[in-house]
């Protein structure tokens, strides 16, 4: 879980040490540290809990949790769903509050000085319950190093869409969350490094050399043409 300021918020803090009570859900020996465990202890009672994300410090301090995981997946198009289901722990205004910043998306292996388009994006839902989908069209490329290292990866470009899934009578018309759609292009695309030549670095000295001397001339005909034009107006005085 993660706090208010986006941190993580461990069961070791002073919110979730011990064996804290259920409230009204109360039972001989069971414990409910953490804000899901409460919100279960209720539903197995038949109580409402809804109450209990705006009063009790375990819902209030908990806002949110971090996703992060590997996938195997086939190179045809699918999706991959980030979604809520059963009790949810944070709302806004009887919606599942589905506000969220992604940190980094990549299909393939990590190729160094490479940032994904999606990578630092962050949405915020202010009212309802949103359905956010991405769209990626991705592009298998090989990456090689000087020494023939190859990496296998896949460049994407991604465009996005946002829908709010309740109705005014708190209804929902699909199921809020962060859903990811992939779909592969049929070219590859090889990218190789290398080192450059001694010839053409001899190449482009030459020409910053011939360069410097095409401007030093060219300043020296500007300097004489004026040097001759103030010694003939000189001369007419």
């Amino acid at each position: 879980p993660l706090d208010a300021a986006g941190s993580p918020a461990p069961e070791g803090s002073p919110h979730f040490t011990g064996c804290l009570s259920c409230g009204e859900a109360a039972a001989e020996g069971r414990c409910c540290n953490t804000c899901r465990s409460l919100i279960e202890a209720y539903e197995g009672r038949g109580l409402e809990w809804k109450e209990v994300l705006h009063s009790d410090a375990r819902c209030t301090d908990a806002v949110g949790c971090r996703v992060s995981g590997t996938l195997r997946i086939s190179m045809v198009s699918g999706n991959v769903q980030v979604a809520l289901g059963g009790p949810t722990a944070r709302s806004t205004e009887g919606g599942a509050n589905t506000s969220h910043e992604v940190h980094a998306v990549a299909f393939g292996e990590t190729v160094p000085g490479v940032v994904g388009a999606l990578d630092g994006t962050s949405k915020t839902v202010r009212q309802g319950s949103s359905m956010f989908h991405y769209n990626f069209q991705l592009v298998p490329t090989v990456y090689m190093d000087i020494a023939g290292n190859r990496r296998f990866t896949n460049q994407y470009s991604v465009t996005h869409s946002a829908k709010n899934a309740m109705l005014r009578s708190g209804e929902l018309t699909g199921l809020p969350g962060v859903f990811l759609v992939y779909d592969f292009s049929p070219f590859l695309v090889v990218k190789q490094a290398k080192a450059k030549r001694f010839m053409h670095f001899l190449t482009s000295l030459c020409a910053i050399i011939g360069g410097a001397f095409s401007i030093a001339s060219l300043v020296e005909v500007v300097l004489n043409a004026l040097s001759d034009g103030v010694r003939k107006g000189a001369l007419k005085v």
